[in-house]
């Protein structure tokens, strides 16, 4: 080594003596100097060697990237000390989280696992619930946000993370909510699905309790109609027998609201059970002419004899068959009719219904609606049980030949007869021919020209040749 000391030159000690202070603050910015260099070189042994601050071997690339970061944001500004620089490259460099002071901290895993359920329910209020309708549907069972990789893994790490449970939990503290979501075509299907993602009967419990305060409100909502409908079918026959009380009290608008009557018939094709059917005939008693003659509850009876047995309606059948006159005559109640006329099999029934239709038949030969049911009864019991109508015509002709919706129904009897029974035809018209009271009034009312016509093209030949002298005696 070199130990030979090299001197200032003349000029320079020449200016020391001139000013001896220079001297002073020249040994001062060395010593600063060197001070500064053994600082910078200390801070690079300490991040050289430090094995919780220094990068790991495979991000070595990203080290690179952090260390060139740092750098330029140190060059740029010159004036920071070097403790200073330090701190800003273990800043950028972002190693770890400091946990000083915690004695109860948890390690990296346990905090993104909370991280990630934080994350869930987070994303279940924001996007399960608060269900907008402008929104794209995402079944919730399938959302690729609740599903992805990396929560699946925390999730087999933790079997207390229950997904079905958490969306669960989210509707149970926002139950109006839900209810607001059932109020649009959207947040109804969000409902729905959500009834697949619930397996064991303690959440469907839990769900139904929450629910059941609201279930009238639901049943009677456009949309939240068909929630309920996918809501009967996961029930226990104890929550069906529930519900079955709970809405007494306000059966009667459920079933003649627009969208209430889909959820009764819903209820309807999930009775599995004699105390289901029941609790059914309780509700349909409190009033059930409304339930046959409104235009909506119509349906809910109509359901009931299309999808029962007739001994399993006795309730509907009596208060049916001895009612006839007044439900026949009404729109939605004659279709009740017409399918029980269809759908009848037992002959006790039929007579007690046939009984009351002839006490009336003077009546409800007149209207349009029982006038159907009148023809229907022939052509699907038979005319031996119809007779009763024949004698009407026959008896009435002139009064119901008046009336244009009477006439049409004789025509159309006729003409049921001349395809099945061309002789009970001929033996019904010829009494009529030889009515001089009768051919006259056809003969004097030329509206009935038309009508005369089509008597003519029923009836047999011979027939035939007695009106064609008849009328030519008449000069008609």
């Amino acid at each position: 080594m070199n130990n030979t000391q090299v001197l200032p030159s003349e000029q320079v000690q020449k200016e020391f003596e001139r000013n001896p202070l220079k001297l002073l603050e020249e040994i001062k910015i060395e010593e600063n100097s060197s001070q500064s260099f053994e600082e910078e070189k200390n801070e690079s042994e300490i991040i050289r060697n430090s094995g919780t601050n220094s990068p790991e071997s495979d991000d070595i690339s990203i080290y690179k990237t952090n260390l060139n970061c740092t750098n330029d944001l140190i060059n740029y500004s010159p004036n920071i000390t070097s403790i200073d620089k330090r701190n800003i490259f273990l800043d950028n460099f972002n190693i770890g989280n400091n946990f000083e002071g915690k004695e109860d901290c948890k390690s990296d895993e346990d905090i993104s696992v909370n991280n990630d359920i934080n994350n869930t329910n987070n994303l279940i209020q924001n996007v399960f619930i608060n269900v907008q309708e402008n929104s794209n549907y995402v079944h919730p069972c399938n959302d690729n946000n609740l599903n992805n990789s990396s929560l699946l893994e925390k999730n087999n790490k933790n079997n207390n993370i229950n997904l079905v449970k958490t969306i669960n939990n989210a509707y149970h503290l926002n139950i109006s909510k839900l209810l607001s979501n059932l109020k649009t075509y959207k947040g109804s299907l969000y409902a729905q699905s959500l009834l697949e993602c619930i397996n064991t009967e303690k959440e469907l419990s839990s769900f139904f309790n929450d629910i059941i305060p609201n279930i009238c409100e639901i049943m009677c909502s456009e949309y939240g109609n068909y929630f309920f409908q996918k809501l009967i079918k996961k029930l226990t026959l104890e929550q069906k027998l529930k519900i079955y009380r709970i809405i007494n009290p306000e059966f009667l608008a459920i079933a003649t609201n627009k969208w209430g009557t889909h959820s009764i018939q819903s209820l309807i094709n999930n009775i599995q059970s004699p105390n289901e059917l029941y609790e059914l005939n309780l509700l349909i008693s409190k009033n059930m002419y409304l339930l046959f003659t409104n235009n909506n509850a119509y349906h809910i009876m109509m359901k009931m004899i299309l999808d029962f047995q007739e001994d399993k309606r006795n309730v509907v059948n009596i208060f049916l068959v001895t009612n006839i006159d007044k439900i026949i005559i009404n729109n939605n109640g004659a279709f009740c009719i017409n399918k029980f006329i269809v759908n009848n099999r037992n002959l006790k029934l039929r007579k007690l219904l046939l009984e009351n239709l002839k006490k009336n038949i003077k009546k409800l030969i007149f209207n349009k609606y029982s006038c159907i049911n009148l023809l229907l009864i022939i052509q699907t019991f038979g005319i031996e049980w119809g007779i009763f109508i024949l004698k009407e015509i026959q008896e009435n002709f002139i009064s119901l030949l008046d009336n244009p919706v009477s006439r049409v129904f004789v025509m159309k009897v006729f003409e049921f007869l001349k395809n099945n029974n061309m002789i009970l035809l001929r033996d019904l018209l010829w009494p009529l021919y030889r009515n001089i009271a009768v051919i006259n009034y056809i003969v004097a009312n030329k509206s009935q020209k038309k009508f005369l016509k089509q008597l003519i093209e029923l009836s047999d030949d011979e027939q035939k040749i007695y009106l064609y002298i008849l009328l030519k005696r008449s000069n008609w």
